[in-house]
């Protein structure tokens, strides 16, 4: 499959995933590792993190995370209003953590499009510490593609109704 072609498949996992989770209650969706200490609601379980071990590790290069703390991954979509007050966006927020590790990883995609794509780390996620903007590394990205593809993969298989994809 050509780059292109591949960016065209990514955006339109984007749109579904970002669908699907617009129209779920809270306008979220939350997995969890069977083990995590997370206390809130959990729409998943994640019980196998393999196609994500090669990446957490990469990143754990760049950003002190420990790659081996139990996952907390999540989808969420958030209105917001562009600088200028103009126009309402929607929002696609991905988030990758570890409760027990206490670090973050986020993923923000202005309209849910893959071309703006802003990443934050957040090394003291118990404090609440405002996240640090960081560069999308190849890392990143790869750890991300997974996350959408496990993501969307759980919150189909646990929607119910039909959602209409633009």
């Amino acid at each position: 499959m050509d780059k292109e072609n591949s960016l065209c498949l990514e955006q339109i996992q984007l749109t579904t995933l970002s669908e699907i989770v617009k129209n779920r209650p809270q306008s979220s969706f939350i997995m969890i590792e069977p083990e995590s200490e997370y206390e809130g609601r959990a729409d998943g379980i994640l019980y196998d993190r393999s196609l994500l071990e090669k990446y957490l590790v990469e990143c754990s290069r760049e950003y002190p995370i420990d790659p081996m703390g139990s996952l907390v991954l999540s989808a969420g979509v958030f209105k917001s209003r562009s600088i200028n007050g103009g126009e309402i966006r929607e929002d696609l927020i991905l988030n990758c953590s570890s409760v027990e590790a206490n670090w973050k990883l986020s993923l923000k995609l202005l309209n849910g499009l893959g071309s703006g794509a802003v990443a934050f780390f957040n090394g003291d996620i118990k404090n609440q510490n405002e996240p640090d903007e960081i560069m999308v590394t190849p890392a990143v990205a790869e750890l991300f593609l997974r996350i959408i593809d496990i993501l969307l993969l759980e919150v189909k298989k646990t929607s119910s109704g039909t959602y209409r994809v633009a």
